[in-house]
């Protein structure tokens, strides 16, 4: 153990800085505690040793630092040598966890670059056996090891080293015959071992299309549905929202994944799935008419499955060594026609109506996050699309027991929502619809109509032109008046008739007959000069370098001018030799 014990003095000089000339001592117990596990005769004392290493790593990065410099060969060879005794081989996977976990608090740990925890995981996964050994515990017997814990541990331990040495792991994996399909027969075992196996497979599919492939072509898909279906579909837990990251982490950017997700029926699932998914109405003290309230992990599950939507309408780049790679134009045609395919089938099943209901039905749900990525995708699916949008455009939304087109509920909270973000999802859905479209923005010029009598006073409005007239001339409130200045822009972009036809409707009928109605055209100048006669916020200079350049410019003392120079009894400026210098460049 002699060097064992100097490689330990070398790694405790460089990580921690301590003096190379002697060990600590967490570096002799481990080396002790070592040496009993690989020279040891007695199981049982080998057992125990490994049971106090194993507790010696505890919120103790130096402990980690010398396992990771001494014990790795140690305990990979219990791996692979003590079958047997399970017991034993599920203490030398606890010490592996432990020194490739990171600690809880640590002075120490803190100040270092990278943890020890993440050095301790790259070296080891350095060594490809050792993840072949790792793989080769969760097979059937008898190779590997049918006991609960050490497929529990093994979990664990190839989750941690994934998040430090993804890359290499990755490699191990892929270039084991039956790696990925061992890691998806976890999802089958106990509640606990599925559960690792899910984020095991999330960091593992983050950014390798190959992976992707393999896990979906091993009927991920369906696990993954099964799981959702038995953990209670959106209602569920954290369980439910790991299973909609993996499925969004196989989908995105992979055509390959996408084609089979579509034709084995998977998209039906997953609309059903997301059908009411917005509780029912309640109404408490504080809250606006008609929204509901979300849980918390609710809305999280929720996200997640808008997220899957919107990766199956838009297009996204393959992930892993592939996405730095241009894509060849018959590969774009082919996302292009999956995307389209994709965009048909979702429409038909219903995902427009559950986007409607979660964004804007009696105001939407309870979470402003699940509103705005709702119109988000909704947004997707009308853009270009002259199908959606026909059908986006004779929809009716229902808030307060009354059926209003989608498009003038969308107006109303490009308007008047409290969100920034909010308002600017709204609009960039009215501006989708717009864009392309010269008859659907002829559709709403045509709803302008002016606004007579007192602008405040009187029935609300019962259109989309007419709420969006009210809001150009309304009054005080100027930033409303410009939320409706932009929004009358989508309408009037690329189609002369329409801007023709809203410069000749006046937008606010006189009082008296004698005054001549008012234009848009001078109601927008009047609001542009308001808005130009407002003070203006200094914006702070992202530069500190700039900032104290101007400071200390500020501080310098101020230039006078010949005359005030003279009548101050100061000599004039001097030109530099040589010639005359510009005026900037006077010196006294």
């Amino acid at each position: 153990m002699n060097i064992l014990g100097s490689v330990a003095k070398g790694v405790s000089g460089a990580v921690f800085g301590s003096d190379a000339q002697g060990s600590s001592p967490e570096d002799l117990e481990v080396e002790a505690l070592l040496g009993r596990v690989s020279d040891g005769v007695l199981s049982e004392d080998r057992r125990e040793a490994l049971h106090s290493l194993r507790d010696s790593l505890l919120d103790n990065p130096k402990a980690q630092a010398a396992v990771g410099a001494m014990g790795f060969p140690v305990l990979a060879e219990v791996l692979r040598e003590d079958r047997d005794d399970v017991e034993m081989v599920r203490a030398a996977l606890e010490v592996l966890v432990g020194a490739c976990t990171p600690v809880s608090s640590s002075d120490t740990e803190q100040q270092q670059e990278v943890p020890v925890s993440s050095l301790n995981a790259d070296l080891f996964a350095r060594e490809p056996a050792n993840a072949q050994l790792l793989l080769s515990l969760l097979d059937d017997e008898p190779v590997g090891i049918d006991d609960f814990y050490v497929r529990y541990h093994t979990v664990q331990l190839l989750t941690s080293l994934l998040s430090s040495s993804s890359y290499r792991l990755q490699d191990a994996i892929m270039s084991s015959p039956m790696g990925v399909v061992r890691l998806m027969d976890m999802m089958m075992e106990s509640e606990v071992i599925r559960n690792e196996s899910l984020l095991l497979l999330i960091a593992l599919t983050r950014a390798n299309e190959e992976i992707q492939k393999i896990v979906a072509f091993e009927g991920a898909f369906e696990r993954l549905f099964n799981i959702i279906r038995e953990e209670g579909a959106l209602d569920g837990g954290i369980v439910v929202q790991d299973c909609l990251e993996l499925l969004n982490n196989l989908l995105g950017g992979n055509s390959a994944n996408q084609l089979m997700f579509r034709e084995m029926g998977f998209v039906q699932q997953l609309t059903g799935m997301m059908k009411g998914s917005a509780p029912p109405e309640t109404f408490d003290v504080g809250l606006a008419f008609g929204q509901a309230v979300l849980p918390r992990q609710k809305a999280a599950n929720i996200l997640c499955a808008l997220e899957t939507v919107m990766l199956l309408i838009v297009a996204h780049a393959a992930g892993g060594s592939n996405a730095a790679k241009p894509q060849a134009p018959e590969a774009m045609q082919l996302q292009e026609q999956n995307l389209v395919a994709n965009k048909e089938l979702l429409v038909a099943n219903g995902v427009l109506e559950i986007l409607l209901e979660l964004s804007l039905a009696e105001g939407g749900v309870r979470s402003s996050s699940v509103r705005v990525q709702a119109m988000r995708c909704m947004a997707t699916l009308v853009e270009h699309d002259d199908r959606n949008r026909d059908r986006f455009g004779s929809s009716l939304v229902r808030i307060a027991d009354q059926d209003i087109p989608t498009l003038q509920a969308l107006l109303r909270v490009a308007l008047s929502a409290d969100g920034a973000v909010e308002r600017a999802a709204a609009q960039e859905v009215i501006r989708c619809y717009c864009v392309g479209n010269p008859d659907g923005q002829t559709m709403l010029a045509s709803t302008l109509s002016p606004v007579s009598g007192s602008v405040d006073g009187g029935k609300g409005p019962s259109s989309f032109g007419s709420e969006l007239a009210k809001a150009l001339v309304g009054g005080e409130d100027l930033l409303r008046s410009c939320r409706a200045a932009a929004t009358l822009s989508y309408l009037l972009d690329g189609n002369p008739e329409c801007k023709q036809r809203i410069l000749s409707i006046p937008l606010l009928l006189p009082e008296s007959s004698a005054s001549p109605p008012e234009l848009l055209m001078p109601r927008v100048v009047s609001y542009l000069a308001s808005s130009l006669r407002l003070p203006r916020a200094r914006v702070p200079h992202p530069d500190p370098d700039g900032d104290r350049a101007r400071q200390a410019r500020g501080r310098r003392r101020p230039r006078l001018g010949h005359g005030l120079r003279a009548r101050c009894g100061l000599p004039r400026q001097r030109a530099a030799p040589g010639g005359t210098a510009p005026p900037w460049l006077w010196r006294p």
